[in-house]
Order: C-alpha cells, then sequence, then structure tokens
C-alpha cells in the first residue's frame, strides 16, 4: 500500500503536491484541537499574539507537506525530482564524507538530508515511537529516502564505542531533550547535552544542517564543521558548541517560523497550570 502511495505522489507535478499539503493541513487543523491549541500558545509565547492562528496553519500546511514528501520515499532519487532539491550558495556536502556528527533540528525538511547528501553514509540516531506500527513504517521510509541505518538513543547509549567506530556521519536532531537550558525564542529552553559530549569524546567535528521551503524548492544551508579548540575543556566547549547551535536554529526560525515543529509542547513547564 505504501509503495502505491509513493508512486502517485511522484507522479503528482510539483505545484499541485503543495496544494495537496494544504487540504491535508486543513484536515489536521480540525481533526487535532489540542496540537492546535500547542501550536497557538508555543508561537505567542514565542511572537506574541499577532498573525499566531495564520502561522500556526502555516505550520500545519509545511509539516503536511513534509510527512507527504517523506512518503515519496525512494522516488526522491529520481532526476525529475532531484531538481527540487538544492544546495544553498556557499554550502558543500564535502565535510560530511569525513566521520563527523551532522545537527539539525525539527525545522525545514529535515528528512531529506540524504537525497542531497547523496553518497554520504547517514545514521540517524532516533527516539522510537510509542506505536510499533508508525515506528516501523517511519523507519521503512527513511531507509527508502537514503539512510544508512537507524539507531535508537537507548541502543546508541549502550553500544556507543561500537556504534561510533562503525558509522561515519553520524545524525541528530538536537533541538528536543534534557541537559541543559538555553534562552531560545525569548523562553528558557532545554536541549540536549548529549551532542557536545559525544563530539567531545569521539573528537569528530560537528555540522550543522537546515533544509528550508523556497517555493517549490527546498534548499540546503550547511554549515562549517565546528571542532575542539586545543587544551579546550569539556564544559567550555559544551557552552560554545550549544551557544553556536541555539544562535543559529534561533536565527533560521525568526526568518522562517512556519518552518518549525512548533505542534510539540516546547515551553510547558513556562506555562500556567490551567493554559
Amino acid at each position: 500500500m505504501m509503495l502505491v502511495l509513493s508512486y502517485l505522489l511522484a507522479k503528482i507535478p510539483r505545484s499541485i503536491f503543495m496544494k495537496l499539503a494544504t487540504v491535508l493541513a486543513l484536515f489536521a487543523w480540525a481533526v487535532m484541537p489540542k496540537r492546535r491549541r500547542i501550536t497557538i500558545d508555543n508561537i505567542n509565547m514565542a511572537f506574541g499574539q499577532q498573525r499566531s492562528t495564520q502561522l500556526a496553519f502555516l505550520t500545519f500546511r509545511h509539516f503536511a507537506a513534509v510527512t507527504l514528501e517523506c512518503m515519496m520515499g525512494r522516488y526522491w532519487f529520481r532526476p525529475e525530482r532531484q531538481r527540487w532539491i538544492r544546495l544553498a550558495e556557499g554550502s558543500t556536502v564535502s565535510d560530511l564524507h569525513k566521520p563527523c556528527l551532522a545537527v539539525t533540528a525539527h525545522f525545514g525538511q529535515w528528512e531529506l538530508f540524504p537525497v542531497i547528501a547523496d553518497g554520504v553514509r547517514f545514521v540517524p540516531i532516533y527516539q522510537k515511537l510509542k506505536s510499533a506500527y508508525w515506528n516501523d513504517v517511519f523507519f521503512n521510509l527513511r531507509q527508502q529516502l537514503g539512510v544508512s541505518g537507524l539507531i535508537d538513543k537507548t541502543e546508541f547509549s549502550k553500544n556507543y564505542q561500537k556504534i561510533i567506530s562503525e558509522n561515519n556521519c553520524l545524525a541528530f536532531a538536537a533541538d528536543q531533550g534534557r541537559g541543559c537550558q538555553y534562552t531560545f525564542m525569548g523562553q528558557m529552553t532545554s536541549f540536549p547535552r548529549s551532542i557536545a559530549h559525544i563530539a567531545y569524546r569521539s573528537k569528530r567535528p560537528v555540522i550543522f544542517g537546515v533544509g528550508l521551503r523556497n517555493g517549490l524548492y527546498i534548499d540546503y544551508h550547511i554549515t562549517k564543521p565546528i571542532t575542539i579548540k586545543h587544551l579546550e575543556s569539556k564544559s567550555d566547549f559544551q557552552k560554545r558548541l550549544m551557544s553556536a547551535y541555539v544562535s543559529w536554529l534561533e536565527s533560521w526560525v525568526k526568518e522562517h517560523p512556519e518552518q518549525y515543529l512548533w505542534l510539540h509542547n516546547l515551553w510547558k513547564r513556562n506555562k500556567e497550570p490551567n493554559s
């Protein structure tokens, strides 16, 4: 069934594809009142109430497009589809071919990184979904999109040394997790400390990357590697790396707020109990 759906989606012209995303977003907007409220609340806290409902719907539309694009699976590797994915000026995938940590966020189109970096052995570290069925669906879709393997966070923690030694480019979404607090969009926000810990312990450079929706295209912006300075302590490296990441992410979110995953309850501890 999924293979048939992937084939049909791949046949739809790109302009009509985005209209289909709008229809899916309208449906999700109607049947997901809790996520709709969370999205509006998050945007209110980040930007104020002006345009919050409009931005919330644009967020739903963007992630409807992300979902449909993922469902196309292996068809992204066909020339007629690959032309819609571009490297931004000044960006290169050459550093991703070396041992590194590729760090992105739940922002833009993060799932198609293996397509733009075709040939890079991407191995994402991910959090398993509670539903075994949907976990299997997304596992298979991501494999079709070109990832070399998917490693659960628990497995990674247990077999850290082995996984590091066997895999070249480990990929992480580092905008959700616990460990360290930074101001993000005017709110104290928790970010995982593990990225800096892994980079320092493995001596691997860290590369930030984001795929931004630009009309019908997706443009990938990839930074230069961040490396450990001579005699730099672990705590100093962590502060420098995470401060750079939060600043980098915030600048993109401010420029393209509709492409961030506001559907998650980012600041639930900051809200009133009855909000």
